[in-house]
């Protein structure tokens, strides 16, 4: 539910005909049925809200839209999404994996349990998935399976050595 992942599941609900978006959050975020609900009760600068909007505004367009929680690192879990996904829904035919921490700090103040974070979201998870899809056997379904990084890999940036590593 970040930002790269809604901007590319809002270009498939625009552009493919009644998809199936599945959604994985490591946050909490509310069921469907109370989207509508939240946002009777929240103001239009709720970052929850904004994403509650943009997921309407792709049901709107025929997608159906199913948004998941847990950490994408955890293999047993991604595993268990997928499953569940393709026992719902039928054959999976993408996967973007578009999950990412940045990183704070410079790296002589940075502990291994911070950068270990950053890269869960990054590498674990890439990895979490590329074994739960092949788990599943999923090969003959895909018609793509999308990494996405940050130009933060090859640019760098101020305290951001872990993400920078992450992502290249």
């Amino acid at each position: 539910l970040g930002g790269v992942g809604l901007a590319l599941a809002e270009y498939i609900a625009g552009h493919a005909a009644r998809p199936v978006l599945a959604l994985l959050s490591r946050s909490e975020f509310p069921a469907e049925e109370a989207w509508e609900r939240w946002l009777d009760s929240h103001d239009d600068l709720d970052p929850t809200s904004a994403r509650n909007r943009r997921l309407i505004a792709m049901r709107e367009l025929g997608a159906r839209v199913a948004v998941r929680r847990g950490d994408g690192a955890d293999p047993e879990l991604t595993a268990a999404q997928v499953g569940d996904l393709r026992d719902r829904y039928g054959a999976l035919n993408g996967v973007i994996h578009a999950a990412g921490l940045p990183a704070a700090g410079m790296i002589v103040t940075k502990t291994g349990a911070d950068a270990d974070r950053v890269f869960a979201a990054k590498i674990r998870g890439t990895l979490a998935l590329a074994q739960a899809c092949a788990s599943a056997d999923l090969g003959a379904e895909l018609d793509f399976f999308i990494l996405c990084s940050s130009v933060t890999a090859v640019l760098g940036g101020p305290g951001q050595s872990d993400y920078c590593a992450a992502n290249a």
